[in-house]
């Protein structure tokens, strides 16, 4: 299956196509959808204001038009709905093999509060937020998040989380989940500065930092391909 950020339909192949089909379906999300262990994974826009999103599945083609002897893709079904929050931004990662909720928070004196939920507790209305993750470290984007270990990278701090802070004096931060504070990224760079780029695990995946020229490079569209029983693969155009 692949989805594209901000398209509506959800393109699919089976073994044996020749070329790629359309879902019947509609998306309605407000995250990048996420691959894991062969499904989509995506939050639907609630449907009044001020309700909260909800995690909802697609599965891979399973079914057989009857006219036509193809496959189909069912439409994506209810998982759960989101812990409360005050915004409607919300964030699907997957870390440690499982899928994690993440709820922002803007505070007023500036900066972010984060809290994160395991998928399966909050299945279970189970809410209740995590203040370790086993040492990894969460990147927050709006293209696309991701987990990194700090053991694969010992220069990020361990069960912390980093994204863009435009409200505080520095533009990218990281919240620390057990102590409930927030503080500069190990490595800042300064916007719009020359600096050759990427030049770290945090330019690497906050892109608005790469630079040519002195110009920032803008932030592409990814492409979210998942193959059914054979892995998942991130390709960015």
């Amino acid at each position: 299956m692949m989805s594209l950020h901000h398209i509506q339909n959800v393109c699919f192949a089976t073994s044996g196509d020749q070329q790629w089909r359309v879902s019947s379906w509609l998306q309605d999300v407000c995250s990048v959808p996420l691959g894991f262990q062969g499904k989509l994974y995506m939050l639907r826009r609630p449907e009044s204001n001020g309700a909260q999103p909800e995690v909802v599945q697609v599965d891979p083609p399973q079914q057989e038009d009857v006219d036509f002897g193809s496959p189909l893709l069912p439409p994506p079904k209810f998982v759960a709905k989101c812990p409360q929050g005050d915004s409607y931004i919300y964030y699907l990662v997957e870390c440690n093999s499982e899928i994690l909720v993440i709820s922002p928070q803007y505070l007023v004196e500036g900066g972010h509060k984060y809290s994160v939920y395991r998928l399966a507790d909050v299945v279970l209305e189970r809410n209740v937020p995590l203040t370790c993750i086993n040492g990894s470290t969460l990147f927050l984007n709006i293209a696309r998040s991701l987990c990194v270990s700090s053991e694969a990278f010992p220069t990020i701090v361990a069960d912390t989380i980093v994204a863009h802070n435009t409200t505080a004096e520095y533009s990218v931060g990281q919240y620390h989940l057990k102590s409930g504070t927030s503080s500069a990224a190990s490595f800042e760079c300064t916007e719009g500065s020359a600096t050759p780029s990427p030049c770290s695990i945090f330019t690497c995946c906050f892109r608005e930092h790469w630079l040519v020229n002195s110009f920032c490079i803008p932030i592409t569209v990814l492409l979210i391909v998942t193959v059914p029983f054979v892995g998942i693969f991130i390709v960015s155009k």
